[in-house]
């Protein structure tokens, strides 16, 4: 990330700070640089690896705690991609685009801007005008597909023996 975009953020995460009358801290700081490092979506034991590389002691629950306060600060946006794992993105990288979701294995595809499913006139026609979107398409991959498929045909086949 650019300085002068990571300036930015840090500016806007301060002056959240200020409004609400919260503290200013160097680890809640830390976190925010951490999270700047990362080009697309993380998580929080990513951010987690990330801290414990650095001579910086953050806790897990100050991780949870700052990654709150940055969504409602609109630094960072929470991806509730699958049940397991909460995944995040920086607000300023967010592009439009789509994610399947897969939920027997987890896995998660995002879709290129050619490849959406999605008709973003819609937003015209209704006279909103959005910053971004993020649509989630829960599933079945080929591969479980595939499984379940020859899962069922085994139990066919015992059942008729």
């Amino acid at each position: 990330m650019k300085e002068n975009a990571y300036i930015a953020i840090q500016r806007q995460f301060d002056d959240y700070l200020e409004r609400k009358h919260l503290k200013r801290t160097e680890e809640r700081h830390k976190v925010l640089e951490v999270i700047c490092a990362f080009n697309d979506h993380f998580d929080v034991n990513m951010i987690l690896d990330q801290l414990q590389k650095s001579p910086f002691t953050v806790s897990r629950a100050t991780v949870y705690n700052t990654l709150e306060l940055l969504i409602d600060a609109d630094v960072v946006i929470r991806h509730p991609l699958n049940g397991t794992m909460q995944q995040y993105a920086l607000c300023c990288l967010s592009t439009n685009h789509t994610h399947l979701v897969c939920t027997q294995c987890g896995s998660i595809r995002k879709l290129s801007d050619k490849e959406q499913p999605f008709d973003p006139s819609i937003m015209r026609k209704n006279r909103f005008t959005p910053a971004y979107y993020c649509l989630y398409i829960y599933g079945q991959c080929a591969k479980c597909k595939r499984k379940q498929k020859d899962k069922d045909k085994k139990e066919r086949q015992t059942k008729s023996v």
